[in-house]
């Protein structure tokens, strides 16, 4: 074998040995070239910032004095300062020596706002809409949703073709202007609200299900309404949707409303897809039972076989039967409607899929918010004690108790984690309010001529829960 025959032979080994391992050739290169790179960072620097703290810009850096040069981790650092959005430019230099100095180049800020081209809302609304300080940094992005937020405002007031448009005006010291020009859309008022393609459910129906309304000049004004905001739309696309699902059309669809110019404003078409009507099918429960029975568990709820389906319902029937599970311990327990749709007999079946959980106990009952009351008042109203089985009947009727003692202006009771599988605390919040009365009366009676009366009553003495009332009468003839 020659010399030259030996050498490629090495080679060829070599990029062998190096592509079984999973470690190219050019990845060692470029190692061995890193480490050449790498030396101990005696000083970083932060230039050509003006606004900006240096101190602000070094907390974005893992580069430190003390650690050793990275290029990997200087290019990070390099994104990091770009991502707080107050640089138009950054880049890195090690001038020897051990030092690495970012050079950064300021975004220029916003000395002043003009506005002009508006008369139907004034200029601090849009101000306040574009969300633009004083030496705010130019950001294009940030820019662009104020003037999204200026555009809904006009919407919401009626004016739905508005345009904006701006200028950056160059000033001294990387300053700029931002001159906003408003064209103010026609004011178009909804003069009508139709649907189409509901053959069944009759539009005065509907139209009271929906926020979008046309405009009535004796309370529009007041209210707000009467003008296409798209809050209101999809908002009431869904509304339209549940009021079909809650009346038997499972297959109901609602598109995209459609806004058209008519004669002096604006009408909005909700096109619809009734379906058909359908009805409850079989009703069953499955997984975790009440006392092993199917009947027990779903015992109570609304739905009926043969009855048109109702949404509504379901959802309620679905918080009745988990409601008997969390009575009786299962705090946890999730209860799942499945439903199957045979669309052919236009039936929905439906099965009450329960998994209750584990056993719940009361470990620990707080009480806060009582400045006034002693626990002891609250506790001995309580229908649910500690290391007693969870029940919500129990925390909703101890709720409505305290409510009903008049202490107290809010009272609410919410299960914490306790930190302990199969336990939970009660938070008891309670807002004290005034307990105490005081009246004055005065009158003529027959008899004992000119009377006057005072009544003073306390109705929670000194947070004891107990009552005090003093009457005091007086009369002359």
């Amino acid at each position: 074998m020659t010399k030259m025959q030996k050498t490629l032979f090495v080679v060829v080994k070599g990029i062998l040995m190096a592509l079984l391992l999973g470690s190219p050739i050019w990845d060692a290169d470029a190692r061995a070239e890193e480490e050449r790179e790498s030396f101990l960072i005696q000083d970083v620097q932060v230039q050509g910032n003006s606004r900006v703290e240096t101190s602000t810009i070094l907390l974005q850096l893992k580069t430190k004095a003390g650690s050793r040069y990275n290029s990997r981790q200087v290019a990070e650092d390099v994104k990091n300062i770009y991502r707080t959005g107050f640089f138009d430019q950054v880049s890195v230099r090690a001038p020897g020596q051990g030092s690495v100095v970012f050079l950064v180049s300021e975004k220029p800020s916003v000395r002043k706002v003009i506005i002009q081209g508006n008369s139907k809302v004034k200029e601090e609304k849009i101000k306040d809409k574009l969300n633009i300080t004083s030496r705010f940094f130019l950001d294009k992005k940030k820019l662009q949703a104020g003037i999204d937020e200026v555009k809904k405002y006009y919407e919401g007031e009626g004016y739905y073709d508005t345009s904006l448009d701006y200028q950056v005006l160059p000033v001294q010291e990387n300053q700029v202007d931002l001159q906003f020009t408003v064209k103010e859309g026609e004011e178009r008022l909804i003069r009508e609200v139709r649907f189409t393609g509901n053959k069944d459910i009759d539009s005065s129906d509907l139209k009271s299900v929906v926020k979008t309304t046309r405009y009535k000049w004796w309370n529009s004004w007041a209210t707000g309404t009467g003008v296409v905001k798209k809050e209101d739309i999809e908002e009431d696309m869904k509304s339209i949707s549940h009021y079909y699902l809650n009346h038997g059309y499972v297959d109901a669809k609602v598109g995209e409303p459609k806004i058209q110019r008519i004669e002096h404003g604006i009408e909005v078409v909700f096109p619809i897809q009734e379906g058909d009507v359908f009805r409850f099918g079989t009703i069953g429960s499955e997984g975790d039972l009440i006392q092993q029975s199917k009947e027990k568990t779903i015992e109570g709820i609304e739905i009926r076989s043969g009855e048109n389906f109702d949404l509504d319902k379901l959802r309620r029937d679905v918080f009745s039967v988990s409601e008997k599970f969390t009575d009786i311990g299962y705090a946890f327990a999730n209860v799942e409607p499945l439903t199957n749709i045979d669309r052919e007999k236009k039936l929905v079946d439906v099965s009450f899929k329960v998994d209750k959980g584990k056993m719940i106990t009361v470990n620990r009952i707080t009480i806060t918010g009582n400045r006034k009351t002693f626990d002891n008042v609250v506790r001995r109203t309580l229908q649910i004690n500690e290391q007693e089985r969870f029940s919500s009947s129990k925390i909703r009727r101890s709720q409505e108790l305290l409510q009903r003692l008049g202490y107290f202006d809010e009272v609410t009771i919410t299960p914490e984690p306790a930190g302990e599988e199969g336990k939970v605390n009660l938070a008891v919040a309670v807002r004290e309010g005034n307990t105490g009365s005081f009246s004055v009366g005065a009158g003529v009676a027959s008899g004992d001529g000119f009377v006057v009366s005072s009544r003073i009553a306390e109705n929670n003495l000194f947070g004891t829960g107990n009552s005090l009332s003093l009457d005091l009468n007086s009369g002359a003839q």
